[in-house]
């Protein structure tokens, strides 16, 4: 190893780290108020926290291997430009495979700390909507609409796409989040 392919590893690190920082979550309902508490808004604080904690991990990576490079005594360069080429090239693509890699490990860490909080949350908005189902066709017909939106606006958060548009099968899916807590 040279101190060239030790410097271009830094600036791959720290450049994954940066386009980590600077991805940000959206959500469509992020800027609505449901029930007092924007949960959305909540889900997406969370999300970016662990963005930014995998970031600062991946920029003192960098910028310690940056500093052993400065303060070491390897050769400037032992390999041509065209494997300097090669090695920054090759870098991208693990830069691009890294990056997906620390997304989704980000998000998955980060729900397990939104998922619980928006479940206890949305607890009573779910069971209202199990009462409106348990009730007679007529008042299911009359609360159609809020329950509609009732179901909607919990698996948006959940990041569920329905595979039905039957309410009873619907809430029937959302039963193994709300069955244990």
């Amino acid at each position: 190893m040279d101190k060239t392919s030790l410097s271009l590893s830094a600036l791959l690190i720290t450049g994954t780290g940066l386009i980590i920082a600077l991805v940000k979550f959206e959500h469509e309902g992020l800027y609505f108020s449901y029930a007092g508490e924007n949960l959305f808004q909540i889900k997406g604080s969370i999300i970016e926290y662990y963005k930014i904690l995998f970031f600062t991990i991946l920029l003192t990576i960098g910028l310690v291997i940056e500093a052993l490079t400065l303060i070491s005594n390897l050769p400037e360069r032992l390999h041509s430009i065209k494997f300097y080429i090669c090695f920054f090239l090759f870098g991208i693509l693990f830069m691009v495979f890294t990056f997906y890699l620390l997304r989704i490990g980000s998000n998955y860490y980060a729900r397990k700390v939104w998922q619980p909080q928006v479940i206890q949350s949305y607890k009573p908005l779910y069971h209202s909507i199990k009462e409106i189902l348990d009730n007679d066709e007529e008042s299911i017909k009359t609360n159609y609409q809020t329950v509609e939106q009732r179901l909607n606006q919990i698996e948006g958060i959940l990041d569920i796409k329905p595979k039905t548009k039957d309410f009873h099968k619907r809430v029937e899916s959302l039963k193994k989040y709300f069955s244990n807590n």
